[in-house]
């Protein structure tokens, strides 16, 4: 599998975080129910509170000498946007979603030929305005080339 070719590993993050995700979401109000977070390998625009973006597919070929796989890196962004309704707290719904996050792709095998995902390391991103947190982990998974 090459990165032009990652379409069939963003698809099966993409379902199995959702999934994950379904119901885990800040409601607007106190009492009503908690929406799901919608996961996506997009930019969004819009008014998530949370959000979560499977993005930066990269990789390492493996060498075809000794059975052939590819190292497949890739990070899963959670987005907290502060939008004047309930307000949230960054500081516990990003650690919360992304341990909701690595619990679903712990040991996942994404696609045939896949080793378990595993996790590599977390940390607070950047973000160009103020009512936006995010916290990034990365992870990775060797697929078998072809």
């Amino acid at each position: 599998m090459t990165v032009s070719q990652t379409g069939p590993l963003a698809e099966a993050l993409v379902a199995r975080l959702k999934d994950a995700l379904k119901g885990k979401g800040l409601p607007d109000t106190e009492g009503a129910p908690a929406p799901d977070i919608p996961v996506s390998t997009k930019v969004r625009s819009g008014a998530d509170r949370l959000a979560v973006r499977i993005e930066g597919f990269s990789m390492l070929q493996g060498n075809s000498n000794v059975g052939h796989s590819d190292r497949h890196n890739f990070q899963v962004r959670v987005t907290h946007k502060e939008t004047g309704k309930r307000k949230g707290d960054p500081a516990k719904d990003l650690p919360r979603i992304e341990g909701l996050i690595c619990d679903a792709l712990k040991d996942f095998k994404p696609v045939p030929g896949a080793t378990k995902i595993k996790f590599r390391g977390s940390f607070e991103a950047d973000e160009p305005t103020p009512e936006h947190t995010s916290r990034v982990s990365r992870f990775y998974v060797n697929i078998n080339g072809d």
